[in-house]
């Protein structure tokens, strides 16, 4: 803006200094030194705020005049501001070999200019990657999201590093993840137990199942009520097996066919079939 200084007297006015009493503001008049009688001239005032506060000020005109007039200014400061959320580490946890895991990423501006995104960017990449937007234009008192991906190719613990650019500075995120290698089997996939009696338990059969990732395998193991399985979970380390003992009590004369599920701590889940026969003594007289 700017302000303007008129000499109403009959000689002409001499400029000595023209002053600021805060220096977010600071005039620019074009070397004026004198004002002829009837005459005027304008000054810029130029506002540069450092924060977004409040500022006041006067400018102070010192001349030959009678009186040094002053010209008395106000004016606010905006600026942008950035929060991000998560506010700490974003921690992927486990995630299978070959597999994509995500985590949203929120960019709020609580300050009160536009808040402009420049870049968002993960290292290393990969495995770390932007699945969304790496710019933004956010206004005050808004907020826009993205989100960061781990993709593991091997098993193992990663970290790294999100940055993320503005106007309103840079800030930083640390990354985790771990790759794991889930690869386990169960045998045989189908259980044929031994004829028997209804209401009696067959002789047991050995399941194997073998862990051949690169984690320890946590199972949950269902099964129907005519099955007495031992044990009902496994905790098997990696490159190892373990067995459990299955036994078949028929409910009812004939056929029945039924499913063993093994439940593991990372999906998918694998079932077997198992098939007995319920044998009912017949009376003769």
């Amino acid at each position: 803006t700017f302000f303007t200084m008129e000499n109403n007297g009959p000689v002409p006015v001499t400029i000595d200094s023209i002053k600021s009493s805060n220096q977010v503001f600071n005039t620019s008049c074009g070397g004026i030194t004198n004002i002829a009688p009837k005459d005027s001239k304008n000054c810029t005032i130029r506002f540069i705020p450092t924060s977004d506060v409040t500022y006041n000020g006067i400018i102070t005109i010192f001349s030959n005049a009678d009186e040094d007039p002053v010209v008395t200014l106000s004016g606010k400061g905006i600026a942008p501001k950035i929060e991000v959320t998560p506010s700490s580490t974003l921690a992927f946890g486990e995630v299978q070999v070959n597999s994509t895991d995500s985590i949203k990423v929120t960019i709020s501006n609580t300050g009160s200019d536009v808040l402009k995104v420049t870049s968002i960017t993960p290292s290393p990449k990969p495995p770390f990657d932007i699945s969304g937007k790496t710019k933004m234009d956010i206004a005050s008192k808004s907020s826009d999201f993205t989100y960061v991906t781990f993709a593991p190719t091997q098993p193992g613990d990663t970290t790294g590093t999100l940055t993320i650019n503005s106007n309103a500075g840079k800030v930083t995120r640390n990354l985790t993840g771990k790759g794991v290698k889930v690869d386990w089997t169960v045998s045989p996939d189908t259980v044929k137990f031994d004829n028997v009696r209804v209401g009696s338990w067959t002789p047991a059969e050995t399941l194997k199942v073998s862990n051949k990732g690169s984690n320890t395998l946590d199972l949950n193991i269902t099964n129907d009520s005519c099955i007495n399985l031992i044990p009902k979970s496994l905790s098997i380390a990696s490159n190892r097996d373990s067995l459990l003992i299955a036994k078949f009590k028929p409910p009812q004369k004939g056929v029945k066919k039924g499913s063993i599920t093994f439940a593991p701590n990372n999906p998918p889940n694998k079932t077997i079939s198992y098939q007995g026969v319920g044998l009912q003594e017949s009376l003769v007289v």
